[in-house]
């Protein structure tokens, strides 16, 4: 009977072993599939990440541009006046929008000079055109005005 038992349970560890591989394999390729499906997962968050990261820095320097483009649009006006104290300048800013005029006051530190505020009229593509602005400002209003680039 030893004989008999020995070749039963030969039988179970064969049958045995190749269930448990069989389970084994089923298992080995579920985590596989598993872990691809996670891969993909990351990889997809990882590409949808980028893109909207992306797409912010394109927002960013779209801004940038547009700011910048209007900055440098028109950069040259007419400088008409320059005072002591914004009071002065506001009131001579004041009588030139009545008239309708585009008018812009920008404090000039000159040192040893002091603090003065400039008063400018317009906004020029070119030098150009300023010039010609000038010249038909001299006609027509009687004042003298020097083109000056104007920085923001």
């Amino acid at each position: 009977l030893p004989g008999t038992h020995t070749a039963s349970t030969d039988n179970i560890s064969t049958s045995t072993k190749k269930a448990v591989a069989a389970g084994a394999a089923a298992v080995t390729e579920a985590t596989k599939q598993a872990k691809e499906q996670t891969q993909a997962v990351k990889t997809e968050a990882k590409k949808k990440e980028t893109s909207v990261k992306k797409a912010a820095k394109k927002e960013v320097k779209t801004e940038k541009i547009v700011k910048k483009a209007t900055e440098t649009t028109r950069p040259f006006a007419l400088q008409i006046a320059s005072y002591r104290t914004m009071a002065q300048a506001k009131k001579e800013a004041s009588r030139w929008k009545k008239k309708g005029y585009y008018v812009r006051i920008r404090r000039a530190d000159l040192g040893r000079k002091g603090i003065w505020y400039r008063v400018y009229l317009g906004r020029y593509k070119s030098l150009e055109e300023a010039k010609r602005a000038s010249i038909k400002l001299a006609s027509k209003e009687g004042i003298r005005s020097y083109v000056t680039k104007v920085t923001q």
